[in-house]
């Protein structure tokens, strides 16, 4: 949990969770399901002391069964030069609603889950 900072905020399907304990809490609950997490070709870019970080995961449940996503995380440099995560957002394809145009189709590829379309608040 020292990767993350004390403000930092996880979301998932039931809510943003903040802060290292309410994260963890968090991962134990996909950790206790027995699950295997892959994580895919990471992809990240810095500005200053910020970077955004994303990959797509693949998650298998003892039961053969699988979930896919993405995530995207906020990362910030910190005094000592070592980078913290602050923000992550697990994200889920979705399709693009009917009349969009393309660069809606591009930029709303994925919503955060939880959320139903890009338009809906957040929680």
């Amino acid at each position: 949990m020292e990767l993350y900072e004390q403000d930092a905020v996880f979301t998932n399907a039931s809510g943003a969770h903040v802060g290292p304990e309410a994260i963890r809490s968090v991962l134990r609950g996909y950790l206790d399901t027995g699950a295997s997490i892959r994580m895919n070709d990471p992809v990240a870019f810095e500005a200053g002391d910020l970077a955004l970080a994303h990959w797509s995961w693949t998650m298998t449940f003892p039961d053969g069964r699988a979930a896919e996503g993405a995530t995207a995380e906020v990362l910030r440099r910190q005094a000592d030069g070592s980078w913290r995560l602050g923000s992550r957002a697990a994200l889920q394809p979705r399709r693009p609603e009917a009349g969009a145009t393309s660069l809606h189709r591009s930029l709303g590829a994925c919503v955060p889950l939880g959320r139903a379309s890009p338009n809906e608040p957040r929680r």
